[in-house]
């Protein structure tokens, strides 16, 4: 009896420490760790609340993105709906809308744009892959537009948009015990959806959807409704996300965000461990993972080192996590067929 107890506390031990969310954890502490002595910068208010400030924008955005994940899709367009969204709300503060109005407004086109990317996807059935690489194009263009033909942004050259009202800017950049706003809005906006992701049925189902969709089909889940209702959470936080590094940096341009940023997002949600290929992931795991690209990222530029060499990091990193959850998939196959 006692051996018993004694083989099920080192099974669960061995799966806490294999348990993806322990081994980023793990690797933020050491990568924390390695910074910190590489450079006495890093460890200071100022640098903690700049590593903060972007990954709770970042995080925001995972959230959602982990969901659509978790049901068989993805979204390829964040990037450049961010800086779409950006400029369009330094245009409605730059004519003095009212800071209420315009946030409104963003988050009401936000909305609309994931609603038309959803109905492309599944209404028409046409492939995610293009339809979200199609908007990417087109967000891309309508932000370059809106900065080179607005009269009110304050560089027309660079497309960017500032001298926001007090208003908006203490939204996200206002402090409580010196700790910006903008990072309370990311953990009960991140705390919610793991919860909502845990145990409401409706966001639960789609680890059906991801897993196999004609079966939840059968199963009575409104798949279609779901799968267009993520791709609106996606585009609605992503509306949230623009709204708060707005008030936070205090200006938007059309070069915010971009492709980079919808790689990032991605990278961070598989290195989490969601799956392309739908059914596994989770809110927490997103989140450290998104912390962990935000930390080594940070990291090089204090060290004053290229940025490029975030991208092959990131790139390893993917591969890495990707090729390690094949691996696993297939071991768990060759045992259950043994």
């Amino acid at each position: 009896m006692v051996r018993n107890i004694e083989v099920n506390k080192s099974t669960k031990f061995k799966e806490i420490l294999t348990k993806r969310e322990f081994v980023i954890l793990l690797l933020i502490l050491i990568v924390s760790v390695f910074f910190s002595l590489m450079s006495e910068n890093f460890l200071t208010i100022n640098n903690l609340t700049v590593i903060f400030g972007y990954g709770s924008v970042y995080a925001l955005i995972a959230t959602a993105m982990t969901v659509l994940f978790i049901s068989g899709s993805f979204d390829l367009s964040i990037g450049t709906h961010l800086a779409f969204l950006g400029v369009f709300l330094g245009m409605l503060l730059g004519n003095n809308i009212p800071t209420y109005l315009a946030i409104v407004i963003t988050i009401l086109l936000s909305i609309f744009n994931g609603f038309i990317i959803g109905a492309l996807v599944i209404k028409l059935k046409v492939d995610c892959f293009i339809v979200t690489l199609g908007s990417l194009l087109i967000f891309l263009g309508a932000a370059y537009l809106i900065g080179y033909g607005s009269s009110v942004a304050v560089t027309t050259y660079t497309g960017s948009f500032g001298n926001f009202p007090e208003s908006f800017t203490r939204i996200a950049s206002g402090k409580f015990f010196n700790i910006e706003y903008i990072n309370f809005y990311m953990v009960l906006i991140v705390g919610l959806m793991h919860i909502l992701l845990r145990n409401n049925i409706f966001f639960r189902q789609n680890y059906y959807i991801g897993g196999n969709r004609p079966a939840a089909r059968l199963a009575g889940v409104k798949v279609n409704v779901i799968m267009i209702f993520n791709f609106v959470l996606v585009s609605l936080m992503v509306g949230i996300a623009t709204i708060l590094r707005a008030s936070r940096v205090g200006s938007t341009s059309q070069s915010d965000g971009g492709q980079s940023l919808s790689l990032f997002i991605i990278a961070a949600v598989i290195l989490g461990g969601a799956s392309l290929k739908g059914g596994v992931g989770s809110i927490i795991g997103s989140i450290l993972g998104v912390f962990l690209l935000v930390i080594i990222n940070n990291g090089l530029v204090v060290l004053n080192l290229s940025p490029f060499y975030t991208d092959i990091i990131i790139g390893f990193i993917l591969l890495i996590s990707v090729l390690l959850d094949e691996y696993k998939e297939r071991l768990f196959i060759e045992k259950r067929f043994k």
